[in-house]
């Protein structure tokens, strides 16, 4: 049994690990978001999730420098003489993309923080770069408002164009208990979390009509992200030299989903 921290605790991921770390027998403490501290309780793993801006109406900008450069500093500042097994740093897709946003940018800096502080003082710090997570308990995203519309017949807004490399739940959960299994060699290092595949958003419109066999009232727009893209994808090739595969498919992963959308 290990003691893990994780932050951000709440969110849709968070919440999914923490379930699964207690499942596993695994003691856990939440960390409440912008929660600053001078000292951590002993751990094994810390898992820093905490973040803003990853959502369209999230718009501060202080807001994103505090939640995803400051507070993650001080978290790093603070363990320097600590010990542990691996802090495994969530960042975003969108670090990578040709078209940046305040959001990107903080959680690109977030990135050259932790390898910072992995190289300069010895640190088994990882950094995890997940594409487009989805799967039951999601709310904020296009496959969970599809889903819904199923129900409500609300018009949802969509643009056809945009591609997004789709990593179920499940498969995100075995992605963060390889960078702890490794974090020791990965020490600073950026692991992308993705099957290498984009579909678009057109294309998960058909499949969940034709899965769920309900029309959905869609409004095509032209635009609705400056940085939205045709080559969203994912390089998983150094989690997948830990191992790590993707395991849940789009299509079951939408199964998966539905099943748990008609109970």
């Amino acid at each position: 049994m290990s003691k893990y921290i994780v932050s951000g605790s709440h969110g849709f991921v968070g919440e999914s690990l923490v379930k699964d770390l207690k499942l596993k027998g695994h003691t856990v403490r939440r960390i409440p978001h912008a929660h600053y501290t001078a000292r951590f309780p002993a751990f094994d793993y810390f898992i820093h999730l905490s973040a803003y801006g990853n959502r369209i109406d999230q718009t501060n900008h202080r807001e994103m420098i505090n939640a995803n450069i400051l507070q993650l500093q001080w978290y790093l500042l603070i363990l320097i003489k600590s010990k542990f097994k691996a802090f495994i740093n969530f960042s975003s897709s969108s670090v990578s993309l040709p078209v940046q946003s305040m959001y990107s940018i903080t959680k690109g800096c977030g990135e050259i923080i932790c390898e910072y502080y992995a190289q300069k003082y010895d640190m088994p710090i990882v950094t995890l770069r997940p594409y487009t997570i989805y799967g039951p308990g999601d709310e904020n995203h296009l496959i969970p408002t599809l889903f819904e519309a199923t129900r409500t017949n609300k018009a949802v807004d969509i643009v056809k164009e945009p591609h997004h490399d789709y990593v179920y739940i499940s498969d995100v959960l075995a992605a963060i208990h390889a960078a702890t299994n490794h974090a020791n060699k990965l020490k600073g290092q950026v692991l992308d979390v993705g099957s290498g595949i984009s579909y678009s958003n057109l294309h998960i419109f058909n499949k969940i009509q034709a899965l769920t066999k309900k029309k959905i009232n869609v409004k095509y727009v032209k635009k609705m992200r400056e940085y939205d893209t045709k080559k969203w994808r994912a390089n998983p090739v150094k989690l997948m030299k830990l191992g790590w595969r993707q395991k849940v498919t789009i299509d079951q992963g939408l199964k998966n989903i539905y099943a748990e959308f008609r109970t």
